[in-house]
Parts: structure tokens; sequence; C-alpha cells
């Protein structure tokens, strides 16, 4: 019940940060000069997506990341990911987002963001050791992406039906001094909303 009253749009809320890091990444790209032809193909692939064509824009991403420059191809397979996942096939998606963050040429924020949005496709299709298999290296101090990645993990737990184990991730997070406004906010949220148990 929990789940299907806050499941999606809290994780909705809890990737918003991965777009805003994914477009910030690609403006970084953009800048340091790489080819007019990438960029122009990158814009494409967005434009597709904001048209509601996500197979379409998993098409383009998916040659730009086979043929574009390294800082293109890398944010092209992350946002292939995404449309496919637009397009209501996670476990596809999940396959290119693995894809990148076994990628050692891949900067290691970018492939540790690849392992975050994976657990996020695989949270409602996949068994939840898939899921955690690639949030819980990421929970780690000192990981960019850990108060994300303890999220989605709680979620996850949440999903499945191990609400102790949400409850201790969704403490923890609250807890944190570290953690960001918005994350502890949702955690405390959930964390009334399971009191008890339920």
């Amino acid at each position: 019940t929990l789940w299907n009253r806050y499941g999606r749009h809290l994780i909705a809320a809890a990737v918003s940060v991965v777009v805003a890091t994914a477009g910030y990444q690609g403006w970084s790209t953009w800048s340091l000069g790489q080819r007019r032809a990438d960029a122009t193909q990158f814009l494409s692939g967005l434009e597709l997506l904001a048209q509601d064509r996500p197979g379409a824009s998993a098409e383009v991403f998916a040659a730009l990341g086979e043929g574009g420059a390294a800082g293109y191809a890398a944010l092209a397979r992350l946002q292939q990911g995404a449309a496919l996942v637009a397009a209501g096939d996670p476990a596809a998606a999940a396959l290119v987002y693995d894809r990148v963050a076994e990628d050692r040429s891949v900067d290691r924020v970018l492939r540790d963001l690849a392992s975050l949005m994976a657990g996020f496709a695989l949270i409602d299709t996949a068994d939840l050791t898939s899921v955690n298999s690639r949030l819980d290296p990421l929970r780690t101090a000192g990981n960019p992406w850990r108060f994300s990645a303890t999220e989605l993990a709680g979620l996850a737990a949440l999903r499945y039906g191990d609400v102790e184990s949400a409850r201790t991730m969704f403490t923890a997070l609250t807890d944190d001094a570290g953690t960001p406004s918005g994350i502890r906010a949702r955690a405390a949220e959930l964390l009334a909303a399971t009191d008890g148990g339920g």
C-alpha cells in the first residue's frame, strides 16, 4: 500500500538530481569543444524524448553512444537508458546502464550514476537482490550518489515488503547532517508513513 501511494512519486523526485547532474555534465562536455555534429545529434535525441517519442530517441542516442566522441558517447548511453525506461523497456535500459557502469574509460561519477539508474530501472521488475547489487556499492561514505542510492534502496525494500530495512535506511537519511534537504524530507515522510511497521 505504501509503495502504491508513495513509490513512483518519490522515485521521480529522487532521480531529479540525476537529470540535473547529467545535464551539467553534458554542458561541461560541450564547453570543452566536442564536435558540433555530436552536439546536434544529442539535442535531437533530447527533442524526440520531449516530443514523447522515446523509441526514436533511444535509437538516436544508441547511434551516438556507438559513434560519438568519448564524452558524448557516455552521456548518450545514459540518455538511451532513460529513453528505454520511458518506452516501457526497463530491462533493456538496465543493460545499457550496466554497460556504462562497467566501462572503465568513463568517468567514475558517470559510471556510478549509471549504476544508480540501473537500480531505478529495475525497481519494479527485478528481484531485490538485483536492485541492491547496483545500489549497495554506491552507499559508501564519500560517494556523491550515496544519499540517492540509500533512498532508492529504502524504496526498493519498501516495494518488496521489507519495512524494517526500509525504516533503517530512512532513519539513517534523516539522522545524517549531510543528507540533502529534499531527500531528508521524503525519508521523514516515509518514516511517519511506516510508523509501527505498517
